[in-house]
Order: structure tokens, then sequence, then C-alpha cells
């Protein structure tokens, strides 16, 4: 009679060998991976997000980012990025000219006690070699800080 002990390792193996890339560390397509804040397509992802959302809002200032709490991306037709954001309105009014060439990093804070800061989670979708990029969702909410 065969022993059930070479069944059990040989579907250890199999299950060993599908996990493997997800175990060393490596990058899965498909698979949701933390990526560093300082990445640049996060940071890309990041100015595209607060462009999208403020041409959206109907809030009197520009609002732009203050802090990115959580990056994390996922291998697609392209890349797709998962971004939580605490955005902060500046003392920059929008007008029908815009910022023009202004960088919105530029625009003044209000004092802290009149600050509105808002943490939004963003999905961006970008694709490069087409040189597109989507804001796919958007879902902000007060901050209480």
């Amino acid at each position: 009679m065969p022993s059930s002990g070479a069944g059990v390792s040989l579907a250890a193996l199999c299950l060993l060998l599908l996990a493997g890339p997800g175990l060393r560390g490596e990058r899965l397509v498909g698979g949701l991976q933390e990526v560093p804040i300082s990445d640049p397509g996060v940071q890309a992802a990041v100015r595209f997000a607060v462009e999208a959302y403020n041409q959206a809002s109907n809030s009197l200032h520009y609002c732009r980012a203050e802090q990115v709490l959580r990056a994390r991306s996922q291998v697609v037709a392209g890349m797709k990025y998962y971004l939580t954001v605490q955005l902060v309105t500046t003392q920059c009014r929008k007008s029908g000219a815009g910022l023009g060439n202004r960088d919105i990093s530029t625009c003044p804070l209000p004092p802290a006690s009149e600050q509105r800061k808002l943490i939004c989670e963003f999905q961006v979708w970008s694709r490069p070699w087409l040189n597109q990029t989507q804001l796919l969702s958007q879902n902000c909410s007060v901050s209480d800080s």
C-alpha cells in the first residue's frame, strides 16, 4: 500500500511553487502591493488625483495634498494606484483664470484653526505608453484632525 505522505509532500511542493513569488517579496501581476510614498509613480498619481479633485470640487479654494497616508499599486493593463491622501484647503481662491502656471504646493494655508482637512481615497489608473491617466474613483470625508 503506497504511503499518503508522498501525496501530502507533492501537494505542499505545488503550493510552495505557486506561492513562491509572493513569499519572496516579488510583485505578482494583479496583486496589490504597498508602495513607498516617495515612488515617482505614486507622486504623479497623487498630483493627478488632487488636480481632478480640485476641478470637480465646488469649493471656493483649492486643496492640496498635505500628506500621503498610504499608497498601494496593482499591475493591470498599466498601473492602478490606491491612494489615501490628506488634503487641506489653501488660501488660493478658484477663479475663472485658475492657477495658471502657479504650483498649488506654493498656495499658502490658512491658520491652523481655520484649516479644513479631508481624507480622500483615490484610485488612479496610469498607462504611460498611451500617455493616459484616469481617476477611477474618489471618496473624501472631513478629517477630525
